[in-house]
């Protein structure tokens, strides 16, 4: 029994008093501080330099009657090249392009090509010359392993 009160009474006075004496100043303190940082949140976050798009030409792009990709195809020497311009915005991150033979065509049934990332001009080599012959590109989402665009070469 003493050695139970002996742990107890470790706490001294002088420790005692000073523990109290910051709680009681956390207990004002705290209180003052929420209400504080609960008025500095803003009302509104629209801002409008956020609002606006990163990528210059983004708006124009969307809202134009322009198609959403353009191929073309040429030659260097014996190598054929298919060039693909992205003229919108990409809807899925990380899309990756496939040749396919026929508007059905899925993509374990086609070629790869590569993947493309945003608003600019990919070239990709290719085997043979494919303008003309009822092949399709395909825009293939990994993530959601789905084709999510389809276009005529």
């Amino acid at each position: 029994m003493e050695k139970m009160e002996k742990k107890s009474s470790l706490m001294k006075h002088s420790l005692r008093r000073r523990h109290f004496f910051t709680w009681i100043i956390l207990s004002m303190v705290l209180p003052v501080l929420f209400i504080v940082s609960w008025r500095a949140i803003p009302v509104s976050f629209s801002h409008p330099e956020i609002i606006k798009p990163s990528t210059p030409g983004v708006e124009e792009a969307l809202s134009s009657n322009q198609p959403w990709a353009q191929t073309f195809q040429f030659r260097k020497g014996s190598q054929y090249y298919l060039e693909v311009q992205i003229n919108k915005p990409l809807l899925a991150p990380g899309t990756v392009l496939y040749i396919g033979k026929s508007d059905s065509s899925t993509f374990e049934e086609s070629v790869l090509l590569g993947r493309i990332e945003s608003m600019r001009t990919y070239q990709f080599k290719t085997s043979e010359n494919i303008e003309g012959k009822g092949s399709f590109l395909l825009f293939f989402d990994p993530f959601h392993r789905k084709v999510i665009h389809r276009m005529p070469i």
